[in-house]
């Protein structure tokens, strides 16, 4: 486990907890934020005790995070965007609750996975997508990054 301090974060970053986890989340709001949906999918399925669970398009690690309180198999997190991954706060946010020989974050496109978690060897996928239509005319976030999310 890291010992992270306000001095150690980037600008605009911020260290966040539930009351029911340890678990602790670097967040950005103008960057990525998680929310409720997040929360309540790391909680939904059983978990199963060893193998490996991949969580697709894993922002900051928050999913992945907090279902590491759920079991002991290995997770895989896949991250598009740099800033939420590797060197980012899902990297970080890892390192934090001393959780980098169980969550391994990847920095790399979905059409890669395969490169990652073969087949055979993957238990369970969790993933947290947009669940609203896109059109031309819908309202776009300014932000890239949840530009980019969505």
């Amino acid at each position: 486990m890291i010992s992270m301090t306000k001095k150690n974060l980037l600008k605009g970053e911020r260290i966040d907890q539930l009351f029911s986890t340890d678990v602790k989340i670097i967040q950005n709001k103008k960057v990525f934020s998680y929310s409720a949906d997040s929360v309540l999918l790391s909680r939904f399925p059983k978990f199963p005790s060893k193998e490996l669970i991949v969580d697709l398009c894993s922002g900051n690690s928050t999913v992945g995070l907090f279902a590491s309180t759920q079991t002991k198999a290995n997770i895989l997190e896949i991250e598009l965007q740099e800033r939420l991954a590797n060197m980012g706060m899902g990297q970080r946010s890892i390192e934090l609750n001393g959780l980098a020989e169980q969550v391994k974050m990847i920095n790399d496109d979905l059409k890669n996975l395969i490169t990652y978690a073969p087949r055979s060897k993957v238990n369970l996928i969790l993933c947290n997508p947009s669940y609203f239509k896109a059109s031309e005319t819908s309202k776009k976030n300014a932000s890239q990054h949840y530009l980019l999310a969505r």
